[in-house]
């Protein structure tokens, strides 16, 4: 190797040692300052509230480098930005997990999850045709979010993916003005970015109708870098993308995989997610064409569905379709 080769390789591993000193030095001196009384009850804040179950996962180097790496090594304001997101955790989840009565638009059955990916991220879907921005109400749609989050967190694979990050899709398909609520996905975003740090790893705009770009264009400049680079679009001609990534046995038939959608509240009973157990029994009939019903029907090719995602690499039948006999049985049974 030439010398100046030389020179210039052991100089970007001398950067590299200098940038992982400092940041450990960062999350020393994180850790000191939640060592006070306000952080000790932020640690208890958060096991109340549901995010963790000791408090000493507060202090983690997963925790706090998480939080760090979204403000930006900035040691004093992480610091002053965990302590607000305690307070509104346990101020917005007192019992640890959001009620579903408090969340009308569960009903709308336009948010599905559905298994992992093959990077471990937990998938979930959101038809936003079935959003409608004049019926739309921002603290519940904030509540909405976060009963989706915390069970897509729930359901990630944490040997292929410790940080618990989950990749979403907000299906554009057949959208008009009328759902099309930007302010909707402000509160989305903003949850995420507030409370939810560094757990978005991708958010898939598949099918995006003409009138969306006009808005979009106006609308991410206001979004920080970070995210907007989180969000890609997927147009049905390169549908081969989605594939590549998500199991057949996870990928809804409607974007070119073999499962069925899932609703998000039933999926929280197959998979036994978060608030599973404190969810009441899902009503079948009329009223629920897509209900306990739409189980049901999962249940009858489980066997086969089962023999498919067991055969996948690194994934488990279990975590791959969570339709499983017993995760069916669950469901039916929560």
């Amino acid at each position: 190797m030439s010398g100046w080769l030389w020179s210039r390789s052991a100089s970007k591993q001398e950067k590299d040692q200098r940038q992982q000193e400092l940041q450990e030095a960062s999350i020393s001196q994180l850790r000191q300052l939640l060592a006070s009384a306000d952080g000790e009850l932020a640690a208890k804040q958060l096991v109340q509230g549901g995010e963790l179950k000791d408090v000493t996962e507060m202090v983690s180097n997963l925790y706090l480098r998480r939080w760090l790496t979204a403000r930006n090594w900035d040691v004093q304001n992480t610091y002053t930005c965990i302590l607000k997101h305690a307070a509104w955790r346990v101020q917005t989840m007192p019992n640890g997990y959001v009620d579903e009565a408090r969340i009308p638009m569960l009903a709308d059955k336009k948010n599905f999850i559905q298994g992992v990916d093959v990077f471990g991220r937990a998938v979930g879907i959101t038809q936003v045709r079935k959003h409608f921005t004049k019926l739309s109400n921002p603290h519940e749609l904030m509540l909405l979010t976060c009963y989706n989050i915390d069970a897509l967190v729930a359901l990630c694979d944490r040997t292929k993916n410790p940080g618990c990050r989950i990749a979403t899709m907000l299906d554009l398909s057949d959208c008009g003005l009328a759902n099309l609520d930007f302010q909707a996905l402000k509160v989305i975003l903003d949850t995420l970015t507030s409370h939810y740090v560094e757990v978005l790893d991708v958010m898939i705009m598949y099918n995006p109708p003409l009138v969306f770009w006009g808005l979009w264009n106006s609308f991410k400049v206001l979004l920080p870098e970070a995210t907007r680079n989180k969000v890609i679009m997927v147009d049905p001609a390169d549908i081969k993308q989605l594939q590549d990534i998500v199991p057949q046995e996870v990928l809804p038939v409607e974007y070119g995989g073999k499962a069925k959608l899932l609703p998000v509240d039933e999926a929280v009973r197959a998979f036994k997610l978060p608030p599973y157990p404190h969810v009441p029994e899902l009503m079948s009939g009329p009223s629920s064409s897509n209900g306990v019903d739409a189980v049901a029907d999962i249940a009858s090719d489980a066997d086969d569905v089962a023999d498919e995602a067991a055969s996948s690499k690194g994934v488990s039948s279990a975590q791959v379709s969570g339709i499983s006999e017993s995760a069916v049985l669950a469901a039916v049974q929560a």
